[in-house]
């Protein structure tokens, strides 16, 4: 019987997107949302976990500040901390 592994890091089409890798980055809760509005540390954080042709899906928002654990609570540590750890 033969074998066959399949490479994470072999390209893949799903629907109109054409990734070329098949490694995802999962929607991440980190509680930076203030106000219920993604904040513009947001950009930094993500682009630098993005590459060419992958698909990376956001952090989600709170809807309203019922909806949340706690309000404008950080996950761990300062903004600031979380994207140069990140780089």
């Amino acid at each position: 019987m033969e074998h066959n592994e399949l490479s994470l890091l072999t390209p893949y089409k799903m629907g109109n997107f054409h990734l070329s890798h098949r490694i995802v980055l999962g929607p991440m809760t980190r509680s930076r949302s203030y106000g219920n509005t993604p904040q513009p540390h947001a950009i930094l954080y993500y682009s630098q976990k993005a590459t060419n042709g992958g698909l990376l899906i956001s952090e989600a928002i709170g809807v309203s500040n019922t909806a949340k654990g706690n309000l404008d609570e950080r996950a761990s540590g300062s903004m600031e901390a979380d994207c140069k750890s990140s780089a």
